[in-house]
């Protein structure tokens, strides 16, 4: 498991400066301080979590930010955290590998409920991981599969090859995220 979460607090000290410059050379500083990574990794966040990413193969995206920078949309997660509340229910829709809905499970805690929705075929082993590897037995999965307009959820303890491969899984009807009934969140 990789740790930057030293480097990355102390970078994240200085942009939080906001002074001119800053931002340029927090990003120059955890470039030189953290090892580049070659393959995928599990790596600590600044969030009391962590998350398998593989940050060489996206270079400029969501992956490459969270293992530099230990954390990802700043702007969002203070939101988050403002607007969430213990026990309460969030979607997330393009949930990427899960990070905002990994963030905000730390938040309403293990009664509140996260609906995590990924259409991204190739992403979503990542997220089903990143969800598994945080013991975040609450949280509710869900792929989007946008080819035949349908919503599967996964049972618990089900993996993504039996979810592709088996009939094993729930799946809802629907032409658009936004029509699903209210009895489907509850």
């Amino acid at each position: 498991m990789v740790d930057n979460t030293f480097v990355q607090k102390v970078a994240d000290s200085i942009i939080d400066l906001n002074t001119f410059g800053t931002r340029k050379f927090a990003k120059y500083l955890l470039y030189f301080l953290i090892q580049k990574p070659k393959e995928k990794i599990i790596a600590n966040t600044l969030h009391n979590f962590v998350m398998t990413m593989h940050p060489a193969q996206d270079k400029a995206g969501v992956e490459h930010e969270i293992y530099y920078k230990g954390t990802y949309e700043k702007g969002i997660l203070n939101l988050l955290k403002q607007l969430l509340a213990k026990d309460d229910n969030m979607v997330d829709i393009g949930a990427n590998i899960g990070f905002v809905s990994l963030y905000a499970s730390t938040v309403v805690g293990s009664n509140g409920r996260i609906f995590s929705f990924e259409a991204n075929p190739e992403t979503v082993p990542l997220l089903e991981e990143n969800i598994k590897i945080n013991s975040f037995n609450y949280y509710e999965f869900f792929i989007f599969d946008k080819g035949n307009d349908r919503i599967y959820k996964l049972p618990k303890n089900t993996t993504t090859d039996q979810l592709l491969f088996n009939n094993n899984v729930v799946c809802i009807s629907t032409n658009r995220v936004s029509t699903l009934p209210s009895s489907f969140f509850v």
